[in-house]
């Protein structure tokens, strides 16, 4: 629209009134000039909006109260494997430590997170069937090495193993 031009010109009309009939009164009139290209593509896009049919956002994270059902969401917490640190009796709260590859998981710790997944699997707690099933882990290489052993156990896709940082932006 950029040779386009609206614009609107004040017209001074004498119009008969009851009151007062010698009275004048100011009408606008608005006079565009719109290239047929432009005018096409804005009424197909109107007809697009105004033809699509309207479908209910399926926002499941949206609350209205009072609530009408309870909600469905099921929370499962689980500590992490025990790690490299862990075994030793050492406390280490430098979160680059923590991160290190040597505060893995112990073979102790990996048989945790195998028997953590077992159990999940035996009470069928898991993305089974039509569930949809998170991990939300934390970053330290414990903690994420626990994850990848669930997800590898539950056939759970990558997608939905969840660092904690991941929606703060």
């Amino acid at each position: 629209m950029s040779g386009d031009a609206c614009f609107a010109t004040s017209l001074k009309v004498r119009l008969p009134s009851s009151r007062n009939p010698a009275a004048k009164r100011t009408r606008v009139a608005w006079k565009c000039s719109i290239s047929r290209r432009d005018f096409i593509a804005g009424s197909g896009a109107l007809a697009l909006t105004l033809l699509t049919p309207n479908r209910p956002a399926e926002a499941r994270g949206l609350i209205l109260l009072p609530l009408k059902s309870p909600l469905e969401n099921r929370y499962y917490f689980m500590r992490a494997g025990e790690s490299t640190y862990d075994a030793l009796g050492v406390i280490k709260s430098n979160p680059v430590e923590k991160l290190s590859v040597e505060n893995g998981l112990t073979e102790k710790g990996h048989y945790q997170a195998v028997y953590a997944a077992d159990k999940l699997q035996k009470n069928n707690i898991g993305p089974f069937g039509d569930r949809e099933f998170w991990i939300w882990t934390g970053t330290e290489a414990k903690a994420s090495e626990t994850a990848e052993i669930l997800m590898t156990r539950l056939n759970m896709r990558r997608e939905n193993v969840v660092p904690e940082y991941s929606f703060l932006d």
